[in-house]
């Protein structure tokens, strides 16, 4: 692959945001520590970064809110549970609980994907 400024030069590099070949003389580096061929493509490559940083947070908020939601319905269910056990409703307390129990695995697991996207940043 040659060079896109200069097509006398091998490569030595390609473009991340546009993929031109880039010589070892128009090599720019990103504040990402990316190589791209210009500041345009600096400059979109910054802007694709951002949108991917902002969807990651959306991404977190979600599994977050997800998490928490299934643990709130978890322990509603639990609660639902112990007043069918009192009137001694058994199959509702074993199906309640079952579905709690899931739910709280659930949000539990959530939570923690959560985590792992905040430690990701």
């Amino acid at each position: 692959m040659k060079c896109a400024q200069h097509p006398q030069a091998d490569a030595a590099a390609i473009c991340i945001h546009c993929g031109a070949g880039v010589c070892g003389d128009c090599i720019q580096r990103t504040a990402s520590r990316r190589v791209v061929c210009s500041q345009a493509c600096a400059q979109g490559l910054a802007e694709a970064e951002s949108t991917l940083a902002m969807i990651r947070r959306k991404t977190q908020g979600g599994h977050r809110l997800t998490g928490y939601f299934c643990v709130g319905a978890a322990l509603a269910l639990g609660v639902f549970a112990a007043l069918a056990g009192a009137d001694g409703q058994w199959g509702i307390v074993l199906l309640q609980s079952a579905l709690g129990l899931g739910l709280g695995l659930s949000g539990y697991f959530y939570l923690r994907l959560a985590n792992n996207h905040h430690e990701a940043d």
